[in-house]
């Protein structure tokens, strides 16, 4: 649980006037207030998102039971967030304004130039590159220790042709 710090009693803050130790206590105070309507309002943020992202993925099975098939599209909330904060003349704070916009945007590959590759150097050696990095991850995967140099030499010949 959440528990106060009681800075009147003595002790190690016998060095702090009156003024001071009361200046510190609204501090705490008023942190522990903030703390407080922060994990509300992230509890409610949360909720929120679940509803949404539960929301998104009833309609993309709907459109899936209409016979369509699923498209290679993902749904990313996206957060955008805007919030000034700024201090007094003493410097506690002063709580600005909360601007948060949540958009939900359905992603879309991007689709790619159809380029002629044939006699295309650079494209034929990144590919090498490519497929020696990845026979380098599956054999990491696969545990094939007794071939690690082979496949990391591989890798080196491939990245001196590119």
């Amino acid at each position: 649980g959440d528990s106060l710090v009681d800075l009147s009693s003595g002790g190690p803050t016998d060095h702090y006037t009156d003024s001071e130790q009361q200046l510190l206590e609204r501090r705490l105070k008023q942190q522990l207030r903030e703390s407080e309507e922060d994990s509300k309002w992230l509890q409610e943020e949360e909720t929120n998102l679940k509803k949404r992202l539960s929301l998104a993925q009833s309609l993309s099975d709907s459109e899936s039971v209409e016979g369509e098939l699923p498209s290679p599209t993902s749904h990313t909330p996206t957060l955008a967030t805007t919030r000034s904060d700024s201090l007094d003349s003493r410097g506690s704070q002063a709580t600005g304004s909360d601007d948060r916009v949540i958009v939900v945007k359905k992603m879309e590959p991007t689709p790619t130039a159809d380029l002629d590759r044939s006699n295309d150097r650079v494209y034929d050696c990144t590919t090498c590159v490519v497929k020696a990095v990845m026979a380098l991850s599956q054999g990491v995967q696969q545990s094939q220790a007794s071939q690690y140099l082979q496949l990391v030499r591989k890798v080196g010949l491939e990245l001196r042709d590119l």
